[in-house]
């Protein structure tokens, strides 16, 4: 048996009632267009619905993730191992070919320099340093065109490939 203690203008029922009507109005809503139910509130302003709708995407966002985690040849892991790559510094001394031009240069950054500077062929890129980058220039200087570009005659073309080869500048 319940029992229902007496207010002006009925019972507690009556009266939960009332305030439900006056407070209904002033109910967040969800945010999701075209829906009017009510919000879980704060921090989402959705309702439970569109949280399931939200749960289940990041559900499947999650099993992806773990799947790509055992398996290293993912397109995620991929993408993981570039971001990872391009953020090591790496000095290298590389010599590229554009038309009957060589360019002997020093980067830190391989996969950028090469989207910077023109080339049709990329004939080394060893580990090296500016010093290195310095030498090329100097022992080469007899073939400068301008700054760091040189005729691509045999004898550079030669050196690229032993460079290359060994994968390391000496003798220049």
């Amino acid at each position: 048996m319940s029992i229902a203690r007496p207010f002006r203008g009925g019972d507690a029922t009556d009266l939960f009632d009332r305030v439900e009507a006056k407070m209904a109005p002033l109910r967040p809503r969800c945010i999701y267009p075209d829906c009017d139910k009510d919000s879980l509130g704060a921090p989402t302003g959705i309702c439970m619905g569109h949280a399931m709708a939200v749960w289940k995407v990041m559900e499947d966002c999650w099993d992806d993730m773990i799947a790509s985690r055992q398996n290293p040849d993912s397109p995620r892991q991929q993408v993981i191992r570039q971001r990872h790559e391009a953020k090591q510094r790496v000095d290298s001394v590389y010599i590229v070919k554009l038309g009957d031009r060589v360019k002997i240069g020093f980067t830190t950054n391989m996969h950028q320099r090469m989207r910077d500077v023109p080339h049709e062929e990329i004939l080394a890129v060893v580990p090296g340093t500016m010093q290195d980058e310095a030498r090329c220039h100097a022992a080469f200087a007899h073939l400068r065109v301008a700054g760091e570009w040189f005729r691509a005659e045999p004898e550079l073309l030669q050196f690229a490939r032993e460079v290359d080869t060994r994968g390391k500048l000496d003798g220049a």
